[in-house]
């Protein structure tokens, strides 16, 4: 078991406590460090991953990708500077090991490099924001670009400087000297804002509406039926057309069978006449029936009107009312 020396305030007795009596096992110090380690080691590789391909693809050179850059970089360096060091101070007892000038830059740098990481997340939703609400408008420079991230530094730099002017090796430790209580609580709801508050309220507002254009797009390209849609359409009631107006002519053929069987054709004796006439009668009948039987809805009462009407009268005068007699 580890043991660590730890002094009375007054400097006379030392007294030896165990890692348990100062609140953390050795398990829980062993998870600790997996912890720190996993942490450290994926931000490292991603963010140095990103910027290696960023710095030496030409392609990937562009104006959008310098604020990703900025963005991968201010995420390397704050888990370097921040897990580092603190883990080393809380396994020295927080004493302050590092010097008076490294107190009053070590956590005035986590808190730069934190601001300066989450206003670059405002900037991106900045620059998507105008790529989808105005595709066809000019996009961001790289000077603007270049000039949009020395904002963001330069804003980080001066929210943190009141910080580092506070910040003093008093007795050993590092520690904020307010000249009041109010004055730091203050300052602390400054610093929420600037690193969480209004970047999260920005970044909502920015991407909700590039979403509510995406989906708002969507629905009028819905709307109007694509090239292959309407020709699948016209194709459809193209078929349908030409259906119908089959059916209307096997409909037509025998009842036009049947009249022309009733004209009296100059040169043919009757008896020829009247036995053509049933042939072509009784041919019809079949067609029609065979009719009637496939479909669902036919003119039975027009259809054997027609053929009632040929077979009583050689004239073939239409008693359905629905056919003009053709002349001779």
């Amino acid at each position: 078991m580890n043991e660590n020396v730890t002094l009375e305030r007054n400097g006379s007795v030392p007294t030896v406590m165990p890692d348990e009596a100062q609140g953390e096992s050795t398990g829980f110090k062993i998870t600790k460090i997996c912890f720190y380690f996993l942490i450290l080691s994926a931000s490292t590789f991603g963010n140095s991953m990103v910027a290696h391909i960023i710095n030496n693809t030409r392609k990937m050179r562009t104006a959008s990708n310098f604020l990703v850059l900025n963005l991968a970089i201010c995420d390397l360096v704050t888990p370097l500077i921040s897990i580092v060091f603190d883990f080393v101070l809380e396994e020295n007892n927080y004493e302050w090991i590092y010097g008076g000038a490294m107190c009053k830059v070590l956590w005035p740098a986590q808190t730069y490099f934190t601001c300066a990481s989450s206003l670059t997340l405002a900037a991106i939703s900045l620059d998507r924001y105008r790529i989808i609400m105005h595709p066809f408008k000019i996009r961001l420079s790289m000077r603007q670009i270049c000039i949009l991230i020395c904002l963001v530094h330069v804003f980080s730099l001066a929210a943190v400087t009141p910080y580092g002017y506070v910040l003093a090796l008093t007795n050993g430790s590092c520690e904020e000297n307010w000249p009041k209580f109010t004055y730091r609580q203050a300052y602390t709801f400054f610093l929420f804002l600037v690193q969480y508050g209004l970047p999260l309220i920005f970044m909502i507002v920015m991407y909700t509406l590039a979403v509510r254009a995406l989906v708002t797009l969507r629905h009028e390209h819905a709307r109007i039926p694509s090239a292959p849609t309407q020709r699948a359409s016209s194709s459809r009631n193209l078929k349908v057309t030409l259906r119908k107006e089959k059916r209307s002519e096997e409909y037509l053929d025998p009842i036009l069978c049947l009249k022309g069987s009733a004209l009296s054709e100059p040169g043919v004796s009757g008896a020829l006449q009247m036995q053509k006439r049933r042939r072509c009668l009784w041919s019809s009948l079949s067609c029609l029936l065979s009719l009637c039987f496939r479909t669902k809805s036919c003119g039975y009462g027009r259809i054997l009107a027609e053929v009632l009407t040929a077979q009583i009268s050689p004239n073939f005068p239409s008693s359905a009312g629905c056919l003009h007699t053709p002349t001779a």
